[in-house]
């Protein structure tokens, strides 16, 4: 009778501690750099010049969104200034733009890219015109992976100042703009 007893015993400790077993969770792995439905954050720089005797700096920070495989949709917050002929004048705004990841790979990609902005600023940009422009942009430019989720953009891109004849003068300015930036997977 004891050993029958010893033997339940045994057999109840070995099925409590089955049960018991911590349960250790399975690290999730990040996605892939470009899958659809993944988010980003953005901090980025430009500079910019009509190359005559315009120049721009502009700072952004937002968020994209890949609402397709290799394909992003990226709202940012912009300031900036804008140093011109006649007064200069401190910018601010908001940007959209699109960027199809044509040639991915695994730590780096090729990117075109189409966007538009309405920027307001302090004095008329450019001088005579007004203190609010749209600024369609077009570009292309290539990603590196620097960190696990992190990665360098860099765009060389048109970027156009114009009120869209809002105003009584529309002078418009055509800009040549290098940007760079960090994007951190969310």
């Amino acid at each position: 009778m004891d050993a029958l007893l010893l033997a339940e015993q045994q057999d109840a400790k070995t099925a409590g501690s089955a049960a018991a077993a911590p349960v250790v969770p399975v690290a999730a792995v990040p996605a892939k750099f470009g899958t659809k439905d993944t988010w980003r954050l953005d901090v980025e720089g430009e500079g910019m010049t009509d190359l005559d005797a315009a120049w721009q700096a502009q700072f952004r920070i937002g968020a994209a969104w890949f609402f397709a495989q290799d394909a992003e949709l990226a709202f940012y917050g912009t300031g900036g200034y804008v140093w011109q002929p006649g007064t200069d004048a401190a910018t601010y705004g908001f940007d959209m733009e699109v960027r199809w990841h044509f040639l991915a790979r695994d730590t780096w990609s090729l990117f075109g890219s189409i966007g538009g902005s309405v920027m307001g600023s302090t004095q008329a940009v450019p001088s005579g015109g007004s203190e609010l422009n749209f600024t369609p942009s077009i570009g292309g430019g290539a990603t590196f992976e620097v960190a696990p989720d992190v990665r360098t953009y860099v765009e060389l891109r048109w970027y156009h100042i114009s009120n869209a004849g809002t105003h009584a003068d529309n002078p418009g300015r055509n800009n040549i703009a290098l940007w760079a930036g960090l994007s951190f997977a969310l």
